[in-house]
């Protein structure tokens, strides 16, 4: 007699299910949702931290689309002066003017950015605290304000230590 003939055919087990997950799905589903929420909380934060920053850009672009005049120099002024206060101490921001305003707002920026900062600024505060300044530097100074708006590192610890040791 022939062994093989003897053999029963082989039996195959039920196809394993998706179901239940293995702890390590589980494991990589509950990180992935972490990490969205911990984005999605750290996205809102930025938003919600720049809203002043866009708000100012705004009316900057409001303002450079107005005619130039005389009170287009305080108005960016104005600006600047409500955006640094709001994002560092009042106390030391708000007693800063001419100068010593110019070197703050320079000192927040990035070095790569100071050299056109100061470029476009000028003489800027001298010429705003001297009298009639040229409406002919609106233009550059909305540009300065600009620049300063986006590139800014808006660091309240960093702010007050340079204004202190100046």
């Amino acid at each position: 007699m022939d062994p093989l003939a003897q053999l029963n055919d082989i039996q195959l087990t039920e196809p394993t299910g998706w179901w239940p997950l293995a702890w390590g799905w589980w494991v990589l589903i509950a990180a992935a949702i972490s990490l969205c929420v911990v984005l999605l909380v750290y996205f809102r934060h930025q938003r919600l931290k720049n809203r002043v920053r866009r708000a100012a850009l705004e009316a900057l672009d409001r303002l450079a689309s107005m005619p130039p005049s005389e009170t287009s120099f305080m108005a960016i002024n104005d600006i600047l002066k409500r955006i640094a206060i709001h994002y560092y101490s009042p106390q030391t921001v708000a007693k800063l003017h001419g100068q010593h305003f110019q070197a703050f707002l320079r000192a927040q920026l990035p070095d790569k950015r100071r050299a056109t900062f100061d470029q476009l600024l000028g003489d800027y505060y001298h010429a705003l605290y001297a009298g009639n300044p040229p409406l002919e530097n609106v233009s550059a100074q909305l540009a300065a304000a600009k620049l300063w708006c986006k590139h800014a590192k808006l660091d309240h610890a960093r702010a007050v230590s340079e204004v202190q040791h100046a």
